[in-house]
């Protein structure tokens, strides 16, 4: 790991701060949470409380409920009562100000949502029915032929509600026995949106005391309608009920009468955060939210108009908790018992959303987090800086390494002096010193071969003469063996000086070649035509990928010496009857020439070092001096190309590949 990384990690451990912090406001907010339900459960008392001290509303809510116990059939469609005045135009604009939910008809065909309200002795009804296909009303043809809605009232009577057109609706109420008369009491306006028509209606409210059924008709059905709908119970609040609740209410706290089966009998407040506390709400803040976590609550089911969601909480004493978008509702329920009762049948529900509780602790994490974050950036930022100079210290120093040797292994250059007196000053000056000698050495290793080529030459010739001396003063059988011997040695040693100072000299004398543009294709033809005649034995190839040439800027003596070391190692290896195959293909900007031929594979502790001088580790027939390759090497790289050698997976062969540029155009 980097040094800055190391000291940044170590300035990590600042973050154990805010850690600490967001636990301690965590604990807090636990804390606040039991107060707030607390003091939410002593509001419910208190309104539980005035109910009792009312006589005629206990008596009033008692009738309430004893009418709630009859709505067991789903659904029972409830009766909003509307907060302002509504226009029967067909829009829904007041509905929708009005907050008030569709109430979807089950298992209707079309499918059917309604809106309904009561206001001034009148109920009124948006009916929204999904019809992609409308069928006005046409006079020359059937009712049952054209869209049309039935409405079912209270007292038994069925209304057929039609249009020929977007506009005023036709009323009709059925008489019996397919007789219709028209009813002028219900009034309304028919109106075309996008998949759906929709239908506005006032009528009297005694209509709709007992029951209501509603249910639309497709005319491209074509089927008689029916003469009787099952009604559906309906359901209203009373403003008495919310009036009286309305005193206890504050910001974010809602108060219901709930029935059997969470029927709301009145409510007042609401939950929602106020506007212009839900436009503070920043970035931060909600940051913040999400660093503080929330609680492990289930969420809070949406109502249906009406009636409380999740009423089965109401038979579990004490309060509970709902999550509700990012915020935490509680509610704790009180029950009364109403007079002349044997069982409870309502239930006082408070709830209140902890935006208020929320914000408080919001802020205060907020605060932790500004100073330890600020902590914590300058002690980041003071270790990074310090770091970013330790480092670049420590680059500058390895990239000094890195230049002084190239990648032949040869000391070019030395490393600059330090005067720092601390630990990277030290080691710059020891690497300093241990270049030096390193230098020296590989002179003096550079030099041996020459050194030794010339200093064993004389003893070498001594030997030789020696030897031939005792060859003419008739030696006996015996030996005659030990001569023969010394004499193999003695041609041994004579092939290695030679060889060595063959690699010298051309080691020194490769950069005074003169380059010139050269065909490689057919360079290699001719080549590989005298190769088949050196080695007879061998089945030597030559392809080609393309007619094209295949030019190179090169020394064309370089270039055949080259070819002659690659097949005459692979000659080698490959035995009597072995296959040796030169292949010459583009790609791209780069000509490739692969020597590929049959013998055993190159051991695996050679293949990063068979270029390299005086190293040779196959076995193959004849004696190897481990230079032929080295050669290679010197000439692939004064040509500015790469060699590599390789076994291939398939086939049992092995690959020699020389890369070199090509000629430009």
């Amino acid at each position: 790991m980097a040094l800055r990384r190391q000291l940044l990690l170590l300035a990590s451990l600042t973050l154990a701060l805010p850690w600490a912090g967001c636990e301690y406001v965590q604990e807090m907010e636990a804390t606040l949470r039991e107060g707030q339900q607390a003091a939410l459960r002593a509001t419910a008392q208190a309104v539980e409380a005035r109910l009792r001290t009312d006589p005629q509303l206990m008596a009033q809510l008692g009738a309430s409920v004893a009418g709630v116990t009859r709505f067991h059939a789903d659904p029972v469609l409830y009766i909003h009562t509307l907060p302002g005045p509504v226009v029967v135009d067909g829009y829904g604009e007041e509905w929708r100000g009005f907050a008030i939910a569709p109430q979807p008809i089950p298992n209707a065909e079309p499918a059917v949502a309604l809106f309904l309200g009561e206001r001034g002795g009148f109920v009124y009804l948006f009916i929204d029915v999904a019809d992609p296909h409308r069928q006005f009303f046409d006079p020359s043809r059937p009712h049952r032929q054209a869209d049309h809605v039935l409405v079912q009232l209270s007292d038994g009577a069925l209304l057929r509600l039609f249009s020929a057109a977007p506009g005023t609706l036709s009323v009709e109420r059925h008489l019996g026995l397919g007789v219709w008369q028209r009813e002028h009491r219900l009034s309304g306006i028919w109106n075309d949106v996008e998949n759906a028509y929709v239908l506005e209606v006032r009528m009297p409210q005694s209509w709709a005391a007992g029951g209501l059924a509603v249910r639309a008709s497709d005319g491209a059905a074509d089927e008689e309608p029916p003469t009787q709908l099952t009604l559906h119970p309906v359901l209203r609040g009373d403003l008495a009920y919310a009036d009286v609740l309305a005193v206890f209410t504050r910001p974010s706290v809602r108060l219901s009468l709930v029935a059997q089966d969470g029927w709301q009998l009145g409510a007042a407040g609401e939950l929602a955060m106020a506007q212009g506390e839900r436009e503070s709400e920043t970035l931060l803040r909600k940051l913040v939210r999400r660093m503080l976590g929330r609680p492990d609550f289930p969420p809070l089911p949406a109502d249906t108009p009406g009636r409380l969601a999740d009423a089965e909480s109401l038979a579990v004493d004490g309060g509970s908790w709902y999550r509700r978008a990012d915020s935490l509702v509680a509610r704790v329920h009180i029950p009364i018992l109403l007079p002349e009762a044997d069982e409870v049948a309502l239930h006082l529900v408070a709830e209140q959303s902890m935006d208020a509780v929320q914000t408080l602790t919001t802020g205060a994490m907020g605060r932790l987090l500004w100073y330890t974050t600020a902590a914590t950036l300058l002690a980041g930022i003071t270790l990074l800086v310090y770091a970013s100079l330790l480092s670049w210290r420590i680059r500058r120093l390895s990239r000094a390494a890195q230049q002084v040797v190239d990648s032949e292994g040869r000391i070019r250059a030395e490393i600059p002096s330090s005067r720092s007196k601390d630990e990277i000053g030290d080691l710059a000056r020891s690497y300093s010193a241990l270049l030096q000698r390193l230098r020296h050495y590989n002179e003096y290793l550079e030099t041996l071969a020459g050194k030794l080529s010339h200093e064993l030459r004389t003893p070498l010739a001594i030997v030789r003469s020696s030897l031939d001396n005792l060859g003419e003063l008739q030696p006996s059988e015996q030996q005659k063996v030990y001569l023969e011997r010394a004499g193999e040695g003695a041609t041994r040693l004579t092939r290695l000086l030679n060889a060595m100072s063959a690699a010298a000299r051309l080691e020194h004398s490769i950069a005074q070649n003169e380059r010139e543009r050269v065909d490689m294709a057919d360079l290699l033809a001719h080549l590989v035509a005298g190769y088949r005649s050196v080695y007879p034995s061998c089945r030597i190839t030559f392809t080609c990928s393309v007619n094209a040439p295949f030019m190179l800027i090169a020394a064309p003596e370089l270039l055949a010496q080259m070819c002659d070391k690659l097949v005459e190692n692979a000659a080698d290896f490959t035995g009597e009857n072995g296959y040796i195959e030169l292949q010459l293909t583009k790609e791209a900007e780069m000509i490739y020439l692969r020597v590929i031929n049959t013998g055993p594979p190159i051991p695996e502790a050679l293949e990063g070092r068979l270029f390299d001088s005086l190293t040779s580790g196959r076995g193959g027939e004849g004696h190897h001096l481990g230079l032929g390759l080295y050669v290679v090497r010197l000439i692939v790289d004064f040509h500015q190309g790469k060699v590599r050698a390789f076994n291939e997976p398939e086939g049992g062969k092995v690959v020699f590949e020389v890369r070199l540029p090509r000629a430009p155009d």
